[in-house]
């Protein structure tokens, strides 16, 4: 939907390799997913960021639709697999069909149907392109529990863009741990006039009940708004790292 035809797809067993393969310049880009209408942050990729100094270069909403599929129509299922997101947005129909079967959670669906494809009694759920990569049977259809299920995807790269007039930026910062301390950091966007679009904490996981908070906001970082807004937040911060400034994305692209 973003590349077409035009570039080589080079897979990865999980999210965490995605970005191991843009900072070792094994690809030139990366996609990985950031967020869900339904499910929320993806904290695996919010916790890559924390490791990998990438930037992101461009955002895209896609309407993604689950179908299970399994080895042949005949498959009596036992076992399903994916990934723990899409369980979390297949939950009610999973237990009205299969209350029975075992959920199992794998790094991705992609690998969820590589199991599948080799094991008897077992079901994946997937995009349904999948199926025909992986030589598998969709058994149902758009399964997800809410119609508009729009996953919000990040390109990553090396270099960041330039500001075209409608962009976003991302942050993640940490604060003192005391009173108002949050509120010092983010008063700056306020007072310059600067919208924020999402707020999401995540545990540092260096320190208990330490949290970073991840922070989408409209503007460019050249923007000279956003440029003395950052400034200012860099001081009452105790860490502060820009993931990139980069075009806001136009309406959700559907993909069945």
């Amino acid at each position: 939907a973003k590349f077409g035809e035009s570039v080589e797809y080079i897979p990865t067993r999980d999210i965490l390799g995605i970005f191991r393969a843009v900072a070792n310049r094994t690809a030139d880009l990366g996609v990985v997913p950031v967020e869900n209408s339904i499910d929320g942050g993806v904290s695996d990729t919010l916790d890559a960021f924390m490791g990998y100094s990438l930037q992101i270069c461009s955002e895209l909403l896609m309407e993604v639709h689950h179908c299970l599929m399994a080895p042949s129509a005949q498959t009596v299922v036992e076992r399903i697999y994916s990934k723990p997101q899409v369980f979390a947005q297949c939950g009610r129909w999973l237990a009205e069909h299969y209350p029975e079967a075992d959920l199992i959670s794998v790094a991705s669906t992609a690998r969820a149907c590589e199991i599948v494809r080799e094991e008897s009694n077992a079901a994946a759920i997937a995009h349904s392109a999948a199926a025909t990569t992986y030589g598998l049977v969709i058994l149902h259809k758009n399964i997800e529990d809410i119609a508009q299920n729009v996953t919000r995807f990040v390109v990553l790269g090396r270099e960041s863009c330039a500001p075209t007039g409608r962009d976003k930026t991302s942050v993640v910062l940490s604060v003192a741990h005391r009173a108002g301390a949050l509120h010092e950091a983010l008063e700056p966007f306020r007072n310059h006039g600067i919208n924020l679009t999402r707020i999401e904490s995540r545990p540092s996981k260096r320190n208990p009940w330490e949290y970073y908070f991840f922070i989408d906001f409209e503007g460019h970082r050249e923007d000279e708004s956003v440029r003395r807004a950052l400034e200012q937040v860099h001081k009452a911060c105790i860490y502060l790292q820009i993931l990139g400034s980069y075009p806001v994305a136009d309406a959700a692209v559907s993909v069945d």
